[in-house]
């Protein structure tokens, strides 16, 4: 399908919550960091899921910045290029694994390769799961084994996302992945539904690698330069159908227009 959206749909905006959707196992939201005020660090985002998967930051020259008023009135979680925040050994996606991930966020400077989220080593064989930025010109996203030996399921798009968006990746789960199996969206819309198959995935050992925000493999590489506001990760390969209930709770709160 072209985009996460329903013919026929109900109104779930009001009162609708992440928590609704089950297998909700990250949920991060800039506007309840509410103990901040404008300009302080950001050392610690809770986990809203209830599954305790919090991310940190205890390095306070690493520690991004809670901006208010940024984004239809609300806050968000700014990334300067030097900080980043890290959870540990959570989220441990393989390529057997279904999950479906949601960030609200906007790039505000080309600065090359840049991580947005994910659980992806810096280093051979370069290994896990992860959704960045190429440089500058392209959203990617995918699962590697091994890049050296081409072991990786791979989207790339040609789009720069200088403007606020709701990113969305998607995951299938298979034992021999294709090319349908992995999906990416922009607000909604499909970026690209056919990814690259370079022989196959294998287990990784991405238990090893902490999950992070705004770089990869804790800060060790390619740090972000701009603002997340929310990130909803399901630990299931959303139905469209579901997935459209969280983009229309996304949109109307953050005021970014989706189908």
């Amino acid at each position: 399908m072209g985009s996460l959206v329903l013919a026929k749909r109900p109104n779930i905006i009001a009162g609708f919550s992440p928590k609704d959707v089950g297998g909700l196992k990250l949920w991060l939201a800039a506007d309840r960091l509410t103990h901040l005020i404008d300009g302080d660090p950001v050392g610690s985002w809770i986990d809203a899921s209830g599954n305790g998967n919090d991310v940190t930051q205890a390095t306070a020259t690493n520690k991004p910045t809670f901006k208010t008023g940024i984004l239809n009135g609300k806050p968000v979680v700014r990334f300067d290029g030097g900080v980043w925040l890290s959870g540990g050994d959570i989220l441990d996606f393989d390529y057997l694994d279904k999950f479906t991930l949601f960030v609200v966020q906007k790039n505000t400077a080309g600065v090359g390769d840049q991580s947005l989220i994910g659980k992806f080593d810096s280093a051979s064989p370069f290994q896990g799961w992860e959704l960045t930025y190429v440089a500058d010109t392209k959203i990617a996203a995918g699962l590697v084994s091994d890049w050296a030996t081409n072991n990786a399921l791979w989207l790339e798009y040609n789009t720069t996302l200088t403007s606020n968006h709701i990113v969305t990746m998607r995951y299938n789960g298979n034992a021999t992945p294709g090319t349908g199996d992995l999906g990416l969206w922009r607000d909604g819309i499909a970026l690209a539904l056919s990814a690259t198959v370079k022989n196959g995935l294998t287990a990784t050992s991405v238990n090893a690698i902490p999950f992070t925000i705004g770089a990869r493999n804790n800060g060790a590489a390619n740090k972000i330069t701009g603002d997340i506001a929310e990130i909803i990760i399901y630990n299931r390969a959303l139905a469209d159908a579901v997935s459209s209930q969280v983009l229309r709770y996304l949109g109307s709160k953050w005021g970014i227009s989706v189908p």
